[in-house]
């Protein structure tokens, strides 16, 4: 009798006869087999027949490479539902969970989008799909679920403007994100630069059920761009990896490291920082800066979000060492505002 050690179940191959299972065995992907379980013929179950692949050497299947990749070892795949389920057994699911995008989108493409489960025989990943958009829905495990039905990216095509310049003369920078197919979506970054004139970085990107993607682009005059693109309540984070620019000091892009609005939104946040500038008289200072009446020291703005009753939170901190100011929490329509002093 040659025994075979599966999840959440054990099969057998009995007399050249395979696909027998017993639904309690003990879950061991390397350990011992549970001997009682063996012994309870019982329980045999030939509903739902199980396909073994033991020799992954004569296996020919693109998941392989994706193991192998992310340094993963494969150590059997049972197929059910008419070969069409897989369950991955692996050596070790350490450092692999439900929000490792990556490696679970990679294996979804080269599994063609077929649900699948993944599991060392303690911990496991149960990843759902669909075929016809060709996404995770879902991918669920021993310690927690990511659940991506409601995510619709199409929601954030468009152009999208970054508040770090709201308050600067001159500077600006804007994101296009035009989604594709298989979550991928072509990206044109424009910004103005320390000198005149813009510079462009255009790429296709591809986002992960986290909705997030690695972002790296040539601008127009040559500097390598790298950073995480974020998409999040309806707004768009852009976080420098690195920046060639900065260390050639070659027309440098004024990219922020922040958050990215649609227009009414960053036309608010303007109108919000000049009722500030008026109210309080604060004093340009050099594009953007600015000094209050009675300090002598350089402050900049800066947008820390909405408050529950739709108010702009404004944060104005020192530039020296970013010090907060004070924060105002400013109505645009009705011009009103309400201190927080530090």
């Amino acid at each position: 009798m040659k025994k075979i050690i599966a999840v959440g179940m054990l099969a057998l191959v009995i007399n050249g006869i395979m696909g027998c299972t017993f639904d309690t065995a003990v879950v061991h992907s390397l350990g011992k087999i549970d001997t009682d379980t063996v012994a309870s013929l019982n329980k045999i179950n030939n509903t739902d027949p199980k396909v073994i692949i033991t020799d992954l050497a004569k296996w020919k299947h693109p998941v392989k490479e994706v193991f192998k990749k992310n340094h993963v070892t494969l150590v059997r795949v049972e197929l059910t539902n008419n070969k069409t389920y897989p369950t991955f057994i692996v050596k070790s699911l350490e450092g692999i969970s439900a929000d490792s995008s990556d490696f679970l989108y990679s294996l979804s493409e080269k599994n063609g989008y077929w649900d699948f489960r993944i599991t060392d025989g303690t911990r496991f990943i149960n990843v759902y799909c669909d075929k016809t958009k060709k996404i995770i829905t879902k991918a669920e495990s021993n310690e927690k679920t990511m659940d991506i039905a409601t995510i619709i990216f199409p929601e954030y095509n468009g152009v999208w403007l970054d508040v770090s310049f709201a308050n600067q003369t001159g500077y600006y920078s804007k994101m296009n994100i035009k989604f594709l197919e298989n979550n991928h979506a072509h990206v044109v970054l424009e910004s103005s630069t320390d000198l005149t004139g813009t510079a462009q970085i255009v790429n296709n990107i591809y986002f992960d059920y986290n909705q997030e993607a690695n972002f790296t682009g040539i601008d127009s005059f040559g500097n390598t761009i790298k950073a995480k693109i974020s998409l999040y309540d309806g707004n768009v984070s852009f976080d420098y990896l690195s920046n060639d620019a900065y260390k050639g000091k070659k027309n440098i892009v004024t990219v922020g490291s922040g958050r990215f609005v649609r227009e009414a939104e960053y036309l608010n946040v303007q109108k919000s920082m000049k009722i500030l500038i008026t109210k309080y008289g604060f004093v340009d200072n050099s594009k953007g800066f600015y000094i209050p009446k009675y300090e002598d020291e350089s402050l900049y703005f800066g947008y820390e979000g909405k408050t529950d009753d739709g108010r702009y939170r404004i944060g104005v901190r020192y530039c020296r060492d970013t010090v907060i100011y004070a924060w105002y929490l400013v109505d645009p329509d009705t011009k009103e505002v309400e201190v927080e002093n530090y």
